[in-house]
């Protein structure tokens, strides 16, 4: 445990370090006085050979009083190439996490933001032997912590998995020839990959989707853009979207057109599909009424609570589900004709002003919580999922009867969202990410 009397704000300097694009703190041999930044040696007392049967880490934490505070955290080995960092803000702690440490680090603390503080620290070895293979499956060696309770006290952590250089996939990076604004994608079983790319080339230099797609691994793309009599059909966007069913192939591309000047917000949604790997199209009219924003879509099978909900396309065996963030809530449509026609599904998956939510600075007064969702997933039953960063915190929607009810869980009280884009998963086994 390591303490370090107050400290006051002081003029920021940076540093190019390798690794790593800037650091406010100098290497201690040219900061001997701790006048920029305070400085700490670790010697982490363990050969390089400790780790070849066992996994763990040395966890460095600081910690201080007031979120009012902001102390940042750097790690270097003692040749001086960087380790990691830890600069959140509004927080009242940072941690840095060396994997397999072993060997002398350079640990230097940065008073980014402060007024009259101390902090203390700590550095903890975490090692455990390497675990056997699973009977069943591949030569895994990572096994993640099991926690119990919606609200577990201890938090599980990552841990890096030692891969054989054989099993570590090959990255290449393609440009594909055009532009992107919040970029989805889908790939199908044959590898084919789709692509909404935007650009401002629409409407009065408005936003325009092209739908892109690549069959060789995505060394090569083209445009294969919903177009019906040479028209485009979709001319301009506020939210490019595109989705592809996996088991049927099928592929959406759904627009956001219409803007209302009054709140600057689309008011509707332009959708096309294509069952042939986008030779040929069908548009159809896809709005919820009212505001249309952060668009999400996902098909799943009948769900377990409501058995009526049957789809009607023997190509598409799905039901559609169509989400929309609308400021004062999350509302939702579904389909059972493949995306030709849709119908609302019930109440909304979230409400933006939150009841059991107060706003600090008004007391007793429901937080404006908002409607941005993320993206929707469903289970082997049917059941939909669809995440949210709510007031601060990522909590889940869970609809066992296609939309008509929905029941919300906070996932963790201990983890704070920083944006609207959370994500869920389901794997085959039903369980949820």
């Amino acid at each position: 445990m390591v303490e370090v009397g107050k400290r006051s704000p002081r003029g920021k300097h940076e540093f190019a370090v390798a690794g790593e694009a800037t650091d406010p703190c100098p290497p201690a041999s040219l900061d001997p006085g701790n006048t920029l930044c305070d400085h700490y040696t670790v010697t982490v007392d363990v050969p390089s050979s400790f780790w070849s049967s066992n996994i763990g880490d040395a966890t460095v934490t600081i910690s201080w009083g007031s979120a009012d505070n902001d102390f940042d955290l750097y790690a270097y080995k003692a040749d001086g190439s960087f380790v990691g960092q830890s600069i959140q803000g509004n927080t009242t702690s940072e941690r840095v996490v060396i994997s397999e440490a072993s060997g002398t680090y350079e640990i230097r603390v940065a008073p980014f933001t402060v007024v009259d503080s101390h902090y203390t620290g700590n550095v903890t070895l975490n090692a455990a032997p390497n675990s056997p293979a699973p009977s069943l499956g591949g030569p895994a060696t990572y096994h993640g912590v099991v926690v119990s309770g919606a609200n577990p006290d201890v938090a599980p952590q990552n841990t890096r998995l030692k891969l054989r250089k054989s099993d570590i996939p090959q990255v290449q990076f393609v440009d594909t020839g055009f532009q992107a604004a919040e970029p989805t994608l889908g790939v199908d079983k044959t590898g084919t990959v789709f692509y909404a790319a935007a650009t401002f080339d629409g409407i009065n230099g408005s936003a325009h989707t092209t739908v892109i797609r690549s069959k060789d691994s995505g060394l090569t793309w083209q445009s294969v853009q919903p177009t019906i009599a040479g028209t485009d059909k979709h001319p301009e966007t506020f939210d490019p979207y595109v989705y592809l069913e996996p088991d049927s192939g099928r592929v959406f591309d759904i627009d956001l057109f219409g803007e209302n000047q009054l709140v600057g917000l689309p008011l509707g949604a332009e959708l096309s599909f294509s069952t042939d790997q986008g030779a040929s199209w069908t548009t159809s009219a896809l709005s919820i009424p009212g505001l249309n924003d952060h668009q999400t879509l996902f098909a799943g099978p009948t769900p377990v609570g409501n058995p009526a909900l049957v789809p009607l396309d023997p190509t598409f065996a799905k039901v559609l589900y169509f989400c929309v963030n609308q400021v004062a809530d999350t509302a939702c449509a579904h389909s059972l004709d493949g995306g030709l026609s849709w119908s609302p599904t019930g109440e909304p998956a979230f409400t933006g002003y939150d009841p059991a939510v107060t706003d600090p600075g008004l007391a007793g007064v429901p937080s404006a919580c908002g409607g941005l969702q993320g993206h929707l997933a469903a289970d082997s039953q049917g059941r939909l999922f669809l995440p949210k960063a709510h007031c601060g915190r990522p909590w889940l929607a869970i609809s066992d009867d296609g939309g008509l009810t929905w029941r919300r869980v906070l996932v963790s009280n201990q983890i704070k969202t920083a944006a609207g884009d959370p994500a869920v998963t389901v794997d085959p086994a039903g369980n949820l990410y």
